[in-house]
């Protein structure tokens, strides 16, 4: 499958924002564990938006960069529309759930 433009652009830009957080990126993945996936979306201007349309590709570069094996281990996910931010911005809290 080939990648638009803008897709690849929007992974290169996610990948340089967590090597920022994590160093790196890791050769395996960090979390092989069921986890809760927490986002906060902060839209860049008031235009109304699905916040649903952003998940998929939050989880893609997630599971690109090797933050874990494959997103079928979000067992708990939450969502919330934060305020506006100019650029748009996505804030993220991955925890591993116990059993």
């Amino acid at each position: 499958m080939t990648r638009t433009k803008r897709a690849r652009e929007y992974k290169k830009l996610a990948h340089d924002e967590l090597d920022k957080v994590l160093g790196r990126r890791p050769e395996e993945p960090l979390m092989t564990v069921p986890v809760r996936l927490e986002i906060e979306l902060r839209a860049p201007d008031r235009r109304s938006r699905d916040m649903d349309n952003s998940l998929k590709a939050l989880q893609d570069v997630l599971t690109s960069y090797n933050v874990w094996r494959d997103d079928s281990q979000i067992d708990e996910l939450i969502v919330r529309r934060g305020a506006i931010i100019s650029g748009g911005q996505a804030i993220i809290m991955i925890t591993e759930l116990t059993t």
